[in-house]
C-alpha cells in the first residue's frame, strides 16, 4: 500500500510540474498591458529573468478566417484575416471581430489568443 501511495504522489507531482511549466510560456500568465493596433498585438511579456520585454506580433501570421470564424494557425494563411474581418476588440486575451463567411455574410466571432500565442523569453510567438 505504501508503494502505491508513493507512486500516486510521484505521478501527481509530475503532472503539477508539467502544468506549471506550460504556464511559463502562456500569453495570459506572462504578458501584461496588451493592446491591439490591428493586425499587430503589442504587449509586455516576462523574460526568464523576470524582467518585462516590450514585444509585438502580427496576428495575420497566427490567425485565419475560415467561413466567418477565427482560428489559430501555425502557418501564414493565404488570405490574411484582417482583410475579411472588421470591428476588432481585445478584452483580456479574447479577440472579438466581425468576419465575412464564404458568402460575404458578416458573422460575429471571437477567439482566446491564449490558445494561439506563446511567450518565448519575452517575445510573442504563434
Amino acid at each position: 500500500m505504501h508503494l502505491l501511495n508513493v507512486s500516486v504522489s510521484l505521478i501527481l507531482a509530475a503532472l503539477s510540474t508539467r502544468c506549471a511549466a506550460s504556464e511559463l510560456d502562456a500569453f495570459a500568465y506572462t504578458c501584461i498591458d496588451s493592446y491591439l493596433n490591428n493586425p499587430v498585438l503589442f504587449s509586455k511579456c516576462q523574460r526568464f529573468d523576470g524582467s518585462l520585454n516590450p514585444t509585438y506580433i502580427d496576428l495575420n501570421n497566427c490567425l485565419e478566417n475560415t467561413n466567418g470564424i477565427l482560428y489559430c494557425t501555425s502557418k501564414r494563411p493565404k488570405e490574411v484575416y484582417s482583410e475579411s474581418c472588421t470591428d476588432f476588440r481585445l478584452s483580456g486575451t479574447i479577440l472579438s471581430s466581425t468576419c465575412q463567411d464564404t458568402y460575404k455574410v458578416e458573422r460575429s466571432t471571437s477567439i482566446d489568443l491564449d490558445s494561439c500565442l506563446n511567450n518565448s523569453d519575452g517575445v510573442l510567438t504563434c
